[in-house]
């Protein structure tokens, strides 16, 4: 929903996606798990940086390139071990159909927390999103009718749009562009990178 994602799916709408990655480098420390006595738990929480702060990059991999077939990844709890049981890196290998694919790394081990990145490769186009820039074969793409750079200047301007749209299509029965049926597909994503330790592990297609 944000304005900067929809303009590069709306770029690929009739342009074929051959490639993309997503890099997720954030900071996670001692006092962010003892915060949540649920954090870093894989009984209450699930997971750690790819079902937690990661999995939103990797729902807009999913929505850019395709739902995968599957996934050769790993994970690794590098800096936290001793405060979380769950993982805080993640890397990931997500294959397409037709040889295509995209890469997915994330992890909370960084001193500091940096910009969420997004490449999406067509067969003519390739665009990158970082945060609220967004460059399109290497030129950062702005507004027409005001110069404004596309996108947010903050987290969250795309969360009161979503729950907009939300009550939009409860009034007029509209489908809800992100409802169950869209959200379980990046779970399993991740539930399949989990199982994988490095192994190639299918993806079920079948999605509800």
């Amino acid at each position: 929903f944000d304005e900067s994602t929809c303009y590069v799916k709306s770029l690929f709408s009739a342009e074929a996606v051959i490639a993309g990655q997503g890099t997720h480098c954030w900071h996670r420390d001692k006092a962010y798990y003892a915060s949540g006595e649920w954090r870093g738990k894989w009984a209450t929480e699930g997971g750690g940086v790819a079902i937690n702060q990661a999995l939103h990059t990797l729902d807009l991999l999913l929505w850019f390139c395709g739902m995968p077939v599957s996934v050769i990844g790993r994970t690794a709890n590098d800096t936290l071990k001793d405060c979380i049981e769950v993982e805080d890196t993640v890397s990931a290998i997500f294959k397409l159909e037709n040889g295509r694919s995209f890469v997915f790394n994330a992890t909370n081990g960084c001193s500091q927390s940096l910009p969420v990145t997004i490449s999406v490769k067509g067969e003519k186009t390739c665009v990158m999103t970082m945060d609220e820039w967004v460059f399109v074969n290497g030129n950062c793409v702005k507004k027409e009718e005001d110069g404004r750079l596309l996108g947010k200047m903050e987290w969250g301007v795309g969360h009161a749009k979503l729950i907009k749209d939300f009550y939009d299509c409860l009034k007029t029965g509209r489908k809800f562009l992100v409802d169950f049926y869209e959200g379980q597909k990046v779970i399993k994503l991740i539930l399949a990178l989990y199982a994988s330790n490095g192994q190639e592990i299918q993806i079920e297609s079948d999605v509800l």
